[in-house]
């Protein structure tokens, strides 16, 4: 909701819009964005909040910074790709629907949140691209959580696509399915 009021905002310029932080990442989520300029403290609170001010912001029509187009894209998207590392499987990318991802800007740090997983975004936006089509072996798992596997119900933790289409369980690891 957010992201698309914002958008919406931003085509006009000098609007004004004032801001209370509620949970802990709205202020820094609006610093981050290149179309609200001028912020100012208007009053201060006494209630024990993150950030005991309301602010106020003008609206420039202007172009996004990366992070914030790689924020709209998400909520548009349906599924992306991760280009990911670790000691046991080496270099390997995998899928995932954008369905429950989300983007948080908690203590200023801009983070995907992702198949449960937490992704600064600053050192790793070249690592995430938006992928239209699924191929076969991705479509059969990507909407599954669970599959019976060497006589266990094991969640699936990732959809590997690359080296080889493969699966992360939860207790078999890497599992390749034919």
């Amino acid at each position: 909701f957010l992201t698309r009021f914002l958008n919406s905002l931003t085509q006009f310029e000098n609007k004004e819009i004032w801001a209370i932080e509620s949970h802990g990442d709205l202020i820094h989520r609006l610093d981050l964005d290149s179309r609200l300029i001028d912020k100012r403290a208007l009053l201060e609170l006494s209630a024990k909040r993150h950030h005991n001010t309301i602010y106020s912001f003008k609206s420039k029509n202007t172009s996004l910074c990366p992070i914030l187009e790689f924020e709209n894209s998400l909520y548009r998207e349906k599924y992306i790709e991760v280009d990911d590392y670790n000691s046991i499987f080496g270099h390997f990318s995998w899928v995932s629907s954008t369905q429950e991802a989300f983007i948080d800007y908690i203590d200023g740090i801009s983070t995907l949140e992702l198949n449960k997983k937490r992704i600064p975004l600053k050192d790793n936006l070249g690592s995430l691209k938006f992928i239209k089509k699924l191929n076969s072996f991705q479509e059969s798992y990507i909407n599954k959580n669970h599959l019976f596997y060497n006589n266990k119900n094991q969640r699936i933790l990732k959809v590997i696509s690359s080296p080889e289409d493969s699966l992360e369980l939860s207790s078999s690891g890497k599992v390749t399915i034919n």
